[in-house]
């Protein structure tokens, strides 16, 4: 839940990977699979504690993937209403988008930053971050960009990240799934407490996510780092969206 890249390909399509970074002593999510919940199918990998999910797709056309903070580290104010891993859940299975990113009751949630990437209608791309008192949201243009989880990533470490997405996309214009799963792995300057797999002993990249949306299909390619077990699912989608 801890960075997040965003590539945009022609009309509505586009690829967007996670890596999750997590403590050790966590237990590994449930290998992505279709579920019904609320009455719509979505696909994701399932914690393996808390029974949420920090990336999503739903057959309705959404794609939603949170990173733990909003802008800065905060200081956790335990017990908290519900994990932010359900607030994934409940995204994906909103009837409205609009309604659920402005008034979808935060209140005792642990802050967090979710991206969510809609093409129900036309593409539409929003951010939306809980600080723990107010939301902040904000539409995001159909650009490459990159996100790092505020608990674990300060800004010069973010910055770094930033400096090096640049690198990347001027070696690689053309946007490819293996590339940017590539970059995801091995991109940083050889330290393992701040390349984007993550090696701090306590804490480390335990899975990578990437959705890939073409023009008749998304899909969903999950790769467990800890058991080294990988798998793939996929919507079909009978019409494409106008962006």
């Amino acid at each position: 839940m801890c960075t997040v890249s965003y590539l945009p390909l022609d009309g509505d399509q586009f690829i967007l990977t996670s890596n999750r970074d997590e403590g050790v002593t966590r237990k590994s999510a449930l290998m992505p699979q279709v579920y019904e919940v609320k009455g719509k199918k979505l696909i994701f990998p399932k914690d393996g504690e808390a029974g949420g999910t920090w990336i999503g797709l739903a057959e309705t056309g959404r794609l939603i993937c949170l990173m733990n903070g909003a802008f800065v580290c905060h200081e956790r104010k335990l017990p908290y209403r519900m994990s932010r891993g359900q607030v994934v859940l409940d995204g994906l299975t909103a009837d409205n988008l609009s309604d659920f990113l402005e008034h979808y009751k935060l209140e005792n949630i642990e802050p967090f930053t979710i991206v969510v990437v809609d093409w129900a209608t036309d593409l539409q791309r929003w951010e939306l971050r809980w600080d723990g008192v107010e939301r902040h949201i904000k539409m995001l243009p159909h650009q490459p960009q990159i996100w790092s989880s505020a608990t674990l990533y300060n800004a010069e470490m973010h910055d770094k990240r930033v400096q090096w997405f640049g690198k990347w996309l001027e070696e690689y214009p053309v946007f490819e799934v293996k590339t940017i799963r590539n970059f995801h792995k091995k991109a940083g300057e050889g330290d393992p407490m701040t390349n984007l797999r993550t090696e701090r002993g306590f804490l480390r990249t335990v899975s990578i996510t990437t959705v890939e949306k073409t023009n008749h299909q998304a899909l969903l390619t999950y790769e467990d780092l800890r058991t080294e077990k990988s798998g793939q699912s996929a919507f079909q989608f009978l019409k494409t969206a106008v962006s």
